[in-house]
């Protein structure tokens, strides 16, 4: 988890979710790799958890603003978690990562309720993002019919 000292420069605040944000990196790196590079950021780009074919890291407490959907306080920032899913690997490899996300998605609405999912591109439609899952199942409604994640 960020450090007290990095919550200002990744975080809005409190926050209720009120859905899950499918993110997906545009880099061949490992979740720790990403979370890695995000802490070392000048920049102020969050997320709650890194995805990849082996683990789930949790970087950011589920009740705190992530700064993930490009437009400061909409309402993505604003009231879902950010998953990112690690790009690193080939598609099975990424495959795998999506398996983990799906795991994932099931233990925070477990958790939470059965929170609808969105991808980055529901807020931000200049941005083709989750590139992969858009190029794997065309959009949104596919991955969730898919991975049986209705809404």
């Amino acid at each position: 988890m960020i450090g007290e000292n990095k919550k200002l420069q990744f975080s809005g605040g409190t926050m209720t979710a009120l859905g899950i944000t499918i993110h997906n990196t545009n880099n061949q790196y490992s979740a720790e790799e990403n979370y890695q590079i995000m802490l070392n950021s000048s920049m102020s780009y969050s997320a709650h958890f890194f995805v990849d074919k082996d683990i789930a890291i949790q970087v950011m407490p589920l009740d705190v603003q992530a700064f993930h959907t490009g437009k400061a306080y909409d309402n993505g920032n604003k009231y879902t978690i950010a998953i990112e899913i690690c790009s690193k690997g080939n598609d099975e490899e990424f495959n795998k990562a999506v398996e983990n996300t799906v795991l994932l998605i099931q233990m925070i609405r477990n958790k939470l309720g059965n929170l609808p999912i969105y991808f980055h591109n529901d807020f931000d439609r200049t941005k083709y993002c989750p590139h992969r899952l858009l190029d794997q199942y065309q959009n949104k409604e596919n991955f969730i019919r898919r991975w049986n994640l209705v809404n």
